[in-house]
């Protein structure tokens, strides 16, 4: 009877364990993005339409000392005309100065017909690195990033990557 008791025990640990694990992942789907990406821990967003009709979602979560970034613009119809390459070099530097960082590696990344742009940002005086990412699908700009204390590219980063999905 004992080790009966202890078999479901157990059962239930794992069981509420892989639960605990499930709820820590959060998916954020904006509307206006037709997206969605995994976020490892519960993230917090805003969604809005600027005075100019500009219509933005913006998520961030915090895990340990890492901040996890998600932000979806939809740019009036003159992005289109523009070299969509230069569109997200301009992008990707231009958090690098946001910052106050320094780009030292970029380089593009494949996401189903559409090439983005990835880059990695030194932060020396806040001790911190960006790990970034920007995609430009039709006249919507998808910016994803984490801000870590750690030079190293970690799986939970990739996934939060390769989370990211168009609907």
């Amino acid at each position: 009877m004992l080790k009966k008791l202890s078999l479901i025990h157990i059962i239930l640990t794992l069981l509420l364990i892989s639960e605990v694990n499930t709820l820590k992942s959060q998916i954020y789907s904006p509307v206006m993005g037709k997206c969605s990406i995994n976020f490892p821990e519960k993230y917090v967003n805003t969604e809005k339409v600027s005075e100019d009709g500009m219509n933005t979602a913006f998520a961030k979560a915090k895990k340990e000392d890492q901040v996890f970034v998600f932000k979806c613009v939809e740019h009036r119809d003159a992005i289109k005309t523009k070299d969509p390459k230069n569109f997200l070099e301009i992008s990707a530097l231009g958090l690098a100065k946001a910052m106050e960082g320094t780009q030292t590696k970029k380089e593009t990344f494949k996401y189903k017909n559409y090439e983005g742009l990835e880059t990695f940002v030194t932060v020396s005086s806040k001790k911190v690195y960006i790990f970034y990412r920007v995609l430009l699908v039709g006249n919507i700009q998808y910016q994803f990033f984490v801000i870590t204390p750690s030079n190293t590219k970690t799986t939970e980063i990739n996934n939060f990557f390769d989370s990211f999905k168009l609907l």
